[in-house]
Parts: C-alpha cells; sequence; structure tokens
C-alpha cells in the first residue's frame, strides 16, 4: 500500500520543494494502514502502531527510497540511455540529449529545481566506478574460486522437530 502511493516519488519529492502537506497525506494514510494491520483503536499512539507492525516513518521512508534509487541510478551501465540526459560527466563521448541537462548554462543550472538535478547530486555520492564485465567478475577469477580451501562457509542446521 506504500509503495503504490509513492510510485511518482521523484516527480515531487525535491531538494527544496515544499514536501510537507503531501508528506503529511502519506502519513495518514500510513495511519489507517497501521490501524487496519494492527486492529488497534484509533486513539492508540500511531509511532508505537508503526514500531510493532515493522514500518518506517513516512518522512524516513520517502528519503531511503529516493537514496535506493540514487544508488540504483549509480549502478547503471554507460550505455543506457538515461546518461544521455544526465549529461557531464557521465556521457563520456555520446552526444548530449537537447533536453538534458549537459546543454544548460551553469546559472540556469543553479536555479533550476528538477528531478534530474537531484538524481545527479545523489549519484555524485557514488564515487566507485561499477564494471559489470570486470575481470574479477569472471567465473575463474573470484576470490572464492581461486583460494577455495582457505574460505569456510559455516551453515545453521536445519532445526528438528523437537
Amino acid at each position: 500500500m506504500v509503495l503504490v502511493a509513492t510510485y511518482g516519488l521523484h516527480l515531487w519529492y525535491l531538494q527544496g520543494g515544499c514536501l510537507k502537506g503531501v508528506t503529511k497525506q502519506l502519513a495518514t494514510v500510513q495511519c489507517l494502514v497501521v490501524l487496519w494491520i494492527m486492529g488497534c483503536f484509533k486513539t492508540s499512539p500511531v509511532s508505537g502502531m508503526e514500531a510493532l507492525a515493522g514500518l518506517l516513518p513516512m518522512h524516513i521512508l520517502l528519503k531511503r527510497l529516493v537514496e535506493c534509487s540514487c544508488a540504483h541510478t549509480a549502478t547503471l551501465g554507460h550505455s543506457r540511455p538515461v546518461w544521455v540526459i544526465l549529461g557531464d560527466p557521465w556521457t563520456g563521448s555520446t552526444p548530449l540529449a537537447p533536453s538534458g541537462l549537459g546543454e544548460l548554462s551553469i546559472t540556469v543550472k543553479c536555479h533550476l529545481v528538477s528531478p534530474v538535478k537531484d538524481t545527479i547530486k545523489g549519484c555524485a555520492e557514488f564515487m566507485e566506478k561499477f564494471q559489470a564485465l570486470h575481470p574479477e567478475a569472471e567465473p575463474a577469477n573470484r576470490v572464492v574460486d581461486i583460494f577455495p580451501t582457505c574460505i569456510v562457509q559455516h551453515l545453521t542446521p536445519k532445526m528438528s522437530d523437537n
């Protein structure tokens, strides 16, 4: 229920945007869901019911969803079309899109409030470059394949009926 309500998150969850009203509406929906899940009275404390139901508060959940999305975007391959829209420094030799951020002037970029700009800021936090076809990821070159006797796996025994 919560994830369906946050489908358009990147379109309205912008840095520098007013989020108080939308976040309050989503928190109200989550409160109703927690009441329904837990079967509690309407006067029960919402934060305690959220903790018992295992749900995060709405403002923390929204922030976490945005961070996970930025991490996902940062790990995409460089052949993806989204990099053409994001502009430098990720495009490399790929031509920039006319509607992307790479074609905008610096003054326009400073005053721009856009989900694309927020994605670029989120991707900048990930300094490590990921390579899908790195030689260390090949089956014969992994650490487990090179040193099989040095790695011990401790598996938990299955529970008995006793």
